[in-house]
Parts: structure tokens; sequence; C-alpha cells
């Protein structure tokens, strides 16, 4: 298998700048206090690494998906957990039946797809009632300031804070939103928050 190239698109584990990998890892942690004993979807889960530690924090099953196929190829490679597994799939076109998961999880993805409102509709479609919706976006304010086009090339569209509330309360009924801190995931595992 060829090597993934590290561009920015991926984040690689033992290749992507460890602040960077943690950033991201800390979001899988955050979800992982909702996998318990559920079917889950992880929606853009480029080469996997967070689809594996959902399912060793106790998911029934996971189904890992992305557009690339050498993520799903790196992720099909080297993460074989007991109820995993990983697919090809197009975020605006989720090939499964309605009301079929218990939770979602995409992080860093809506910012990615032209057609938005089409992810966040086929994310509606696919989770059953009661289900639960993490995802993550960066803040256009704080990371692309005074700007119209986004200072991340692989980013076509990014929100601030009040719009991110309003696109995703078009599509959900319950919305929290949270800000995340530059938090160690060691420190946040002892602290236990």
């Amino acid at each position: 298998m060829k090597e993934l190239e590290i561009t920015g698109e991926f984040i690689i584990p033992n290749k992507t700048p460890y602040e960077t990998y943690q950033e991201h890892m800390n979001r899988y942690a955050f979800a992982s206090f909702f996998v318990q004993g559920k079917v889950v979807l992880d929606v853009a889960c480029g080469v996997g690494y967070g689809s594996s530690y959902l399912i060793k924090r106790g998911a029934k099953t996971l189904i890992g998906g992305d557009l690339s196929k050498d993520a799903i190829k790196y992720a099909k490679t080297h993460y074989h957990e007991e109820g995993l597994s990983f697919i090809r799939l197009d975020a605006t076109n989720l090939p499964f039946p309605s009301e079929g998961f218990d939770m979602i999880a995409s992080f860093e993805t809506i910012e990615h797809i032209k057609e938005y409102k089409k992810f966040l509709e086929e994310c509606r479609r696919v989770l059953k009632k009661g289900g639960v919706f993490i995802c993550s976006t960066p803040n256009k304010k704080l990371y692309s300031p005074k700007t119209e086009k986004p200072c991340n090339p692989f980013h076509v569209r990014e929100f601030n804070r009040k719009e991110f509330r309003d696109l995703v309360n078009e599509y959900f009924t319950e919305v929290n939103l949270y800000d995340q801190l530059p938090l160690a995931l060691k420190t946040r595992a002892k602290s236990k928050l």
C-alpha cells in the first residue's frame, strides 16, 4: 500500500504533528461518552483512528466511512477491532436505510462539503429518533478571521458560531454547542471530565 502523504487533508497517527493529532483525538474522547452499546456511524472518518477509538470505548458496532479511497484503504489495513468496518461513501448520499444509527460522529467535515445542507439532511435521515449527532467545525471567526475565503485550501465554507447554530437547528431539535480547549487526552482521562 502506498503511504498517505501529509497534505493537511487527513490526520495520520505518528505522522501528523502531535498537537494537531491530539486536538482531533479530543473530539473522539468527547464522543466516547455517548457510544456505549450503540450502533455508530463515523462520517468522514479519514484514516480510521477515531473510529477505532470509539469501538474500543464500547460502541456495539461502528461503520467508518470516507470519500477517499486511500483513507479507507489505510483504515482497513490498520484497524481490525471486532464490530468495526470501513466503507467508501459520499456524506451527501449515505448508503444506509433511514433511522439505522443510534449515534453519528462527524468531525471537521461540514466545512469541506459544498452541499452541506444535503449532508445534514442525510445525517438526520439515517439517525434513529432520539439519536445523537455530534459534529465539529472550525469557528470562522477564530480560524479564518477577516477573510472571505477560508484559509484552509480544503475548506469550502466555514461558519461562525451563530451561523453554525442556526444551520444545525434547521435539522435537529436539541442543539448544544461546545468550544474546544487545548487539553491533552491523558489529562482529560485522568480528570474524568
